[in-house]
């Protein structure tokens, strides 16, 4: 497992990972996770939602930072 802590999100969109076809296999294509999401490639992500005995969610608050151009697939 990678242990690099990133200092910014800047420094995370320069991250490589690893590009997937359409039926979720790795391929030998790597991509920076800028470029994975802005060509809208498949790529591995862990999405935790952490929900308490009272049905609430904990929810991170994003940096103002955050790469809002980003598009979602919902």
């Amino acid at each position: 497992m990678n242990n690099i802590h990133y200092e910014s999100y800047q420094e995370k969109d320069k991250m490589l990972l690893k590009v997937l076809d359409e039926n979720g296999n790795t391929t030998d294509i790597e991509a920076t996770k800028k470029e994975v999401h802005e060509k809208h490639l498949w790529h591995q992500e862990v999405a935790i939602f952490i929900i308490n005995n009272d049905g609430k969610i904990l929810l991170q608050k994003r940096s103002d930072f955050y790469n809002k151009n980003v598009q979602s697939i919902f």
